[in-house]
């Protein structure tokens, strides 16, 4: 038995285990662009002799904390053959892929989860939900559009929905750190619309990438700043009537887009999405952007990590006007406020997919000492993720 990162001439391995585990075929150009892709993260593999029994990946990433940027290690790909099932093997692999992330100082991890409970077993937590409305074409308010909406091309525009996208980016948390390439490769697949909405000053103040699908328009995104472009944009998917009968939305969590429908019947759907994990407590604590910035404080911190041993125990923080200035691990010590939760619950409540109160009435969390601090002393903005890996 052997953990070690597959090198060039191993990913082929690496895909036909993917190919099988997730039971779709990769045409020879798709395994070629996979390859490339490859050379650019880790493949960590659970080897037997010679032969490749599981694996994961670890993508080297960042996300905005509103206008502050983390690196983190995206879990994607894990797998397994069938005969190599249930032997702990992708147990390893995780708690391998954790201290690899620690020395590559990601101190964020992110994953889509096949299974929930799974990864909470090894630290991850719910954090980032997908909202998606389904509603007719009709059921948005006929308008006369102000200014004026443009199909373009990417390449054209590129700085500009670049712009767009990271300031939309950095009025929440968790948002991933768009570069070129992953617009490129991710988001773009060349059989989509993108629509930019113009101001009378030829000034940009949104965007939506949209996808026709028979008799359905899949907007994958949709950005805007003001009114007018939100209604543009709208007008630009209403006159899609004639051609569609239904339009799916994704939309960011905090947009009511079904206000501003005329539907009686606008479907709205919240489902998991992305779970985040604390891979480094003292690092992320160091970074973290949303302490109140008007709250100097002491706070003990006892954390379980089973599957960390360097985040599990005590833990002394002082804050000063809303900035972190030392994170110790001590074993003894007084703190005029100690709460004591787990990896799990930690993630949920910094990064605000939890509210502590809410946390507090499931007992997630046990507080001790000047609590009147506590409702007040973290303020994240809202979780949101639109991409995939």
């Amino acid at each position: 038995m052997e953990i070690k990162e597959l090198t060039s001439s191993e990913f082929d391995s690496a895909i036909d285990l993917g190919e099988y585990a997730f039971n779709r075929a990769i045409p020879e150009q798709e395994r070629k662009e996979r390859k490339a892709d490859m050379e650019q993260h880790k493949v960590l593999g659970y080897w037997e002799g010679d032969q490749l029994a599981a694996k994961l990946h670890i993508r080297p990433l960042e996300a905005f904390l509103g206008s502050k940027k983390i690196p983190f290690g995206g879990i994607a790909g894990v797998a397994t053959w069938p005969e190599f099932r249930r032997q702990g093997k992708v147990d390893e692999l995780i708690r391998e892929a954790l201290r690899l992330m620690k020395g590559a100082n990601q101190s964020i991890s992110l994953l889509h989860p096949f299974s929930i409970g799974f990864y909470r077993r090894f630290g991850w937590e719910m954090t980032q939900y997908e909202h998606t409305y389904l509603f007719k074409p009709t059921d948005i308010e006929k308008r006369k559009a102000q200014c004026r909406t443009e199909r373009v091309k990417f390449s054209d525009m590129k700085p500009i929905l670049m712009d767009l996208y990271e300031r939309k980016a950095q009025q929440y948390g968790l948002t991933l750190a768009r570069t070129e390439w992953w617009w490129e490769k991710r988001i773009l697949t060349g059989d989509e619309q993108i629509v930019l909405f113009w101001n009378d000053n030829r000034e940009a103040e949104g965007y939506l990438i949209s996808r026709l699908e028979k008799a359905k328009l899949q907007v994958e995104e949709m950005v805007f700043f003001t009114e007018s472009a939100f209604h543009g944009l709208l007008q630009w998917v209403r006159n899609h009537d004639s051609m569609i009968e239904r339009v799916e939305m994704v939309s960011w969590p905090d947009e009511w887009i079904d206000f501003y429908l005329e539907g009686e019947k606008v479907d709205r759907k919240v489902h998991p999405y992305f779970m985040t994990r604390i891979v480094n407590v003292s690092d992320f604590l160091l970074q973290y952007p949303f302490f109140h910035p008007e709250i100097s404080c002491s706070i003990g911190l006892s954390i379980t990590d089973p599957c960390a041993s360097w985040n599990e125990g005590k833990w002394s923080l002082d804050i000063k006007k809303g900035k972190v200035v030392e994170v110790l691990k001590k074993e003894n010590f007084e703190a005029p406020l100690k709460l004591e939760l787990s990896i799990q619950v930690l993630t949920a409540w910094l990064l605000g997919s939890q509210s502590i109160d809410a946390l507090q009435r499931m007992n997630q969390i046990k507080a001790s000492g000047d609590k009147q601090v506590l409702p007040y002393l973290v303020k994240p903005l809202t979780p949101a993720f639109m991409d995939f890996f």
